[in-house]
């Protein structure tokens, strides 16, 4: 089995599509309600998409992982961009740090950085 990727529905294309392509530093190739956001070094992505079947947007049950470079870097970007932060930098005692915070719908978005 192989994953092929996610999508994330919502009402919110413009915005959603804004922030992944600046939080994510990605790639964002589509128009109107459909967008393939690709990540840059890793080979792949995931869809924004409105198929015009969504009423509530927030997910609560999925939170999206990302590996960062540096978390602690990426937690003062998101604060200019006053980014919803869900929980700040922290260690863990597995030997990673993460962070959690919201995109513009509510979805939780974990950064990890492996110290």
């Amino acid at each position: 089995m192989k994953l092929l990727g996610f999508y994330i529905k919502s009402k919110n294309i413009a915005a959603m599509v804004n922030f992944y392509k600046e939080v994510l530093g990605a790639e964002a190739v589509g128009e109107g309600v459909h967008f393939n956001i690709n990540l840059p070094n890793s080979g792949g992505g995931f869809v924004i998409w409105d198929d015009g079947e969504v009423a509530d947007t927030i997910n609560e049950k999925i939170v999206l992982w990302f590996s960062a470079d540096n978390v602690d870097e990426e937690y003062k970007k998101l604060l200019k961009m006053n980014v919803s932060i869900v929980e700040p930098p922290v260690n863990n005692p597995w030997g990673s740090r993460h962070m959690v915070f919201c995109d513009p719908d509510g979805n939780h978005i974990r950064f990890v950085t492996h110290v």
